[in-house]
């Protein structure tokens, strides 16, 4: 699982996951239910160029898959 330093940086990591979780769940209601996994998928790889070099992104959906 991924872990922060300090409880201010915890607080500062879930608020930011919150705010993540909303606006995804936000425009997956834009979505229509047929496109939704095409959606999700463009998301994910999208996120991944911008943001993950390839170790990081396995471990992540490596904790996504643990935490169903």
């Amino acid at each position: 699982m991924t872990t922060v330093g300090s409880a201010h940086g915890l607080e500062q990591s879930v608020a930011h996951a919150e705010f993540v979780w909303r606006t995804v769940s936000e425009a997956i209601d834009t979505v229509p239910e047929s496109d939704r996994e095409a959606f999700l998928t463009r998301f994910v790889l999208l996120a991944a160029l911008d943001h993950l070099d390839a170790d990081e992104l396995t471990a992540l959906i490596a904790e996504a898959r643990e935490s169903r």
